[in-house]
C-alpha cells in the first residue's frame, strides 16, 4: 500500500513537472506540483514551486498554505505561522489553514491558541473530525476529562474509523476512573488497527490496577510483538512478569529493555529486583548501583542494594547479566536457572 502511494506521488511529480515546463505561469499546475513534491518529502523543490506560483499570483492563498505546511513539517514554526496567517488573511473561510495553525500550536504546547483556532475550524465546519480530536487531546492534556470526552465522542461519530480518537477517548475514560468504558473503546481502536502497541500497553496497565496479571502479560506481549524496538514496552512486560513471580522471564524482558535504552533507571531497578528475588544478589546489586548513578535519591534501590550485602564491592562496571566471552543472554539465564534450581529446596 505504501509503495503504491509512493509510486503514485512519483507519477504525479513527473506529470506536473511536464505540465509546468509547458506552461510555466499556470498556477494550477504549480500548486499541484508543489503539493506532490511536499507530500513526497521534497521540501526544497516544493518551496521553490510555491514561490513561483506566488510570483505569478501574489494573493494565492493555497500557495501560502503550502509553504506553511512545508515549514510546519520542518518545525520552522515562526515561518509556518506567518504563512498560515497570510492564507487566512487572503481567505478568511479557509478551514484547513485554521486547522493546521491549531495543530501547530498544539505541537508547541500553546494550548490556549490551539483551542481558539480549532474552535474556529468547528465553527466553519462542524463535522471536522480532526479538529474535535485535537480539542479532545488538549483537554486530556489538561486533565479535563469530561470536556475531552465530549469532543472525542464527536470525533468518532464523524469518523468511526478514527483509531487514534478512540484511543484518546479511552484515556479520557481512564481519567474519569471508568475502567470498563476505557477497555471497550480501546478494544474498538484495536478492531480498526490491531497494530497499535501503545493501546495494548494501556490495557496491560489497567490490568495491573485490577490485579488481572495474566491479562496484563498477554497484552504486554502483544505490545512488544507490534513494536519490538520500544524499550518501555519491554520494561512493562518485565514488570508484568515480576507481578506474576515469573522472574526469569522478567530478567529476559528487562535486559531487552536496557539493550534498547541504557538510560532508563526504572528498567535497571526492576531488573535488580528480579535478580534479588532469584537470590542472585551480586547481579541485583550491579543493577541497583546503575539506578543510583542515574537517580541518587532512589530510596528503594538503595535499600535493596544494602540488603544484597554488596554495597562496597559493586560498581557500575559490569552492570547486566555478567556474560562470559561469547556467551548469550539466553545461555546465561539457563545457567543461572540451573544453579538456582540446584540451590532451591
Amino acid at each position: 500500500m505504501r509503495e503504491s502511494k509512493e509510486n503514485s506521488l512519483k507519477q504525479q511529480v513527473e506529470f506536473y513537472k511536464t505540465a509546468v515546463a509547458n506552461a510555466p505561469n499556470d498556477t494550477a499546475a504549480l500548486l499541484r506540483l508543489g503539493y506532490a513534491l511536499a507530500k513526497s518529502g521534497m521540501y526544497r523543490e516544493a518551496e521553490e514551486t510555491y514561490q513561483k506560483a506566488l510570483a505569478v499570483e501574489p494573493d494565492l492563498y493555497l500557495a501560502e498554505y503550502g509553504l506553511g505546511y512545508i515549514y510546519l513539517k520542518e518545525k520552522r514554526y515562526d515561518d509556518a505561522v506567518l504563512r498560515f496567517q497570510r492564507a487566512i488573511n487572503i481567505n478568511p473561510d479557509y478551514v484547513q489553514a485554521y486547522y493546521r495553525l491549531g495543530y501547530l500550536y498544539w505541537e508547541i504546547k500553546d494550548l490556549d491558541k490551539s483551542q481558539e483556532l480549532l474552535k474556529k475550524v468547528i465553527a466553519l465546519e462542524s463535522n471536522h473530525a480532526k479538529a474535535h480530536f485535537y480539542l479532545g487531546k488538549v483537554h486530556n492534556t489538561l486533565g479535563q476529562w469530561d470536556k475531552a470526552k465530549e469532543y472525542l465522542e464527536k470525533a468518532v461519530a464523524y469518523n468511526p474509523d478514527f483509531d487514534f480518537a478512540w484511543y484518546q477517548l479511552g484515556l479520557a475514560f481512564q481519567g474519569m476512573n471508568k475502567t470498563a468504558e476505557a477497555l471497550a473503546v480501546f478494544q474498538k481502536a484495536l478492531e480498526i488497527n490491531p497494530k497499535l502497541e501503545y493501546i495494548y500497553d494501556q490495557i496491560g496497565r489497567i490490568h495491573w490496577r485490577t490485579n488481572n496479571i495474566t491479562e496484563a502479560i498477554k497484552n504486554h506481549r502483544k505490545a512488544v510483538q507490534c513494536s519490538s524496538k520500544a524499550a518501555y514496552l519491554w520494561k512493562n512486560l518485565g514488570i508484568s512478569y515480576i507481578k506474576n513471580k515469573q522472574y526469569w522471564e522478567a530478567v529476559a524482558a528487562l535486559h531487552k529493555s536496557i539493550q534498547l535504552n541504557k538510560r532508563n533507571p526504572a528498567a535497571y531497578y526492576y531488573l535488580g529486583y528480579a535478580y534479588f528475588c532469584l537470590q542472585e544478589k551480586e547481579l541485583a546489586a550491579k543493577n541497583f548501583v546503575a539506578v543510583l548513578k542515574r537517580l541518587p535519591g532512589h530510596k528503594k534501590a538503595r535499600q535493596y542494594l544494602e540488603r544484597t550485602g554488596y554495597v562496597k564491592e559493586i560498581t557500575e562496571k559490569g552492570v547486566g547479566p555478567g556474560l562470559e566471552e561469547g556467551q548469550s543472554l539466553e545461555e546465561k539465564i539457563l545457567l543461572l536457572k540451573k544453579r538456582w534450581s540446584q540451590n532451591t529446596p
